[in-house]
């Protein structure tokens, strides 16, 4: 060691080479002709927390062999450094531990309280560089379950010894014909441990067929947990009647139950009484809530988690309002010669009162056509054009509009894009709303 500098985040350990002579890895001749010196940084476990570097001054040498290739070769050194390495053989050692032991992000985690510097993509990527050891017995009890290329879209098949605790393979797919050619490759286990695909049902059948097929741990559990929810959701109604029994009357009584319509199949009469579950619940927080009542207590008082209050308290009932098509369509409706209907509609217009003309279900594109052009526009529409709705009568706003529109000038020359009338009928003189339609005055 030549010296040693000390900074306050690290440590410099400055040393050299003292080999007389050093031989040539390909032809193992020793030589003693040095050609050059050069300088190697090395990463070395830390001193007391503190990153240390090792600054190395090593050299090349002329290779002295007559029959080698190489001419100038650089010294080795394969009990500090591999070739070609930027951290000593130690550290690149207790690298490979914290990878095994926690994983990427874990053990870069850890590594940088102990002083290690290293990310968790360097871990894994000395991981990766472990020699792979290959099972030397085919495993006895093999267990086969399907695992996420990409959650939702693409899966394969993990295979797994449970003897050992090791996986064994990874498949691509988790189709019946490729675990099928896998078992007939390999030697037939034992026992197979699968869940409840059929795939994997037919797939050990085909290609194991003297193995016995059981269900682990997991899927037996979540087999019992099915089949106690189905028994449970038949008794529903003797459960709370129990319960209410056994416990004193809530503050706000639930809504009376609606009775199971006997044409519905299992499946949907499962997920109605759901829902009506979760409508009950939602009227019981609201009515809790309008009491002054604070969500950790409406929580408290039902027996529900803390976080399941406020997206109930948040939500609202959902109104669905009809299409406007099937407003046009379905609806009583006059329309008002005169009065801009493409614009915004509004029960304070005089024009509008008592018409008939609901607020909603009207937009901009299906009146448009029906909207008044300037006198001479090319898109002039029927002035005079209404459906009439005999159970509605006519307002004196309404018959004010209606004089006002017949006293001005119409145009008997008039121009019509393709089909304008828009939702009726392409025959302009048939209108779908009503069995009759006034006749154009300009026109007649």
């Amino acid at each position: 060691m030549d010296r040693l500098i000390a900074h306050a985040d690290h440590i410099i350990v400055v040393v050299r080479t003292v080999r007389q002579k050093v031989r040539c890895p390909d032809c193992a001749q020793p030589s003693h002709r040095i050609h050059s010196y050069y300088e190697r940084r090395l990463a070395d476990l830390p001193w007391n927390g503190i990153p240390v570097r090792i600054c190395l001054r090593t050299r090349r040498f002329f290779c002295d062999g007559d029959g080698c290739a190489r001419q100038i070769f650089t010294e080795r050194l394969p009990e500090t450094a591999s070739t070609h390495a930027r951290r000593t053989l130690r550290m690149e050692q207790a690298l490979r531990w914290l990878g095994l032991a926690l994983g990427g992000a874990a053990g870069a985690r850890t590594a940088q309280r102990l002083g290690l510097v290293a990310s968790g993509d360097t871990l894994l990527r000395h991981l990766r560089r472990l020699p792979r050891t290959p099972t030397a017995t085919a495993p006895r009890v093999l267990g086969m379950d399907d695992w996420a290329w990409r959650k939702g879209q693409r899966y394969g098949t993990i295979l797994c010894d449970l003897e050992r605790h090791r996986v064994v393979d990874l498949l691509p797919a988790r189709q019946s014909s490729t675990v099928t050619a896998w078992l007939r490759d390999h030697a037939p286990p034992e026992v197979i441990s699968r869940d409840r695909a059929g795939a994997y049902a037919e797939a050990a059948h085909r290609g194991a067929p003297r193995a016995v097929q059981v269900a682990d741990r997991f899927h037996l559990v979540r087999n019992l947990r099915e089949a106690l929810e189905h028994v449970l959701t038949r008794h529903t109604a003797v459960i709370e009647q129990a319960f209410l029994q056994s416990t004193p009357a809530p503050m706000v009584p639930p809504p009376p139950p609606i009775p199971p319509t006997p044409s519905l199949t299992r499946s949907p009469q499962l997920s109605r009484e759901r829902r009506q579950r979760r409508l009950e619940r939602y009227q019981q927080v609201m009515a809790l809530q309008q009491r002054g009542l604070s969500k950790r207590a409406i929580a408290r008082q039902l027996g529900l988690e803390r976080k399941t209050v406020p997206p109930l308290v948040a939500c609202r009932p959902i109104s669905r309002a009809p299409s406007p098509a099937t407003t046009l369509l379905r609806g009583p409706m006059a329309l008002v010669p005169g009065t801009a209907l493409g614009g915004r509609l509004s029960q304070s217009q005089p024009a509008l009162a008592g018409t008939g003309i609901p607020r909603s279900g009207l937009c901009r594109r299906h009146l448009a056509p029906l909207v008044p052009r300037p006198f001479g526009s090319a898109r002039a529409s029927f002035t005079g054009f209404a459906c009439p709705t005999p159970e509605a009568p006519q307002s004196a706003a309404m018959q004010c509009a209606l004089a006002r529109s017949r006293s001005q000038p119409q145009s008997i020359t008039t121009k019509f894009r393709r089909n304008p009338l828009r939702p009726f009928s392409s025959d302009r003189s048939q209108c779908r709303t009503g069995p009759t339609v006034a006749p154009h005055d300009a026109g007649t």
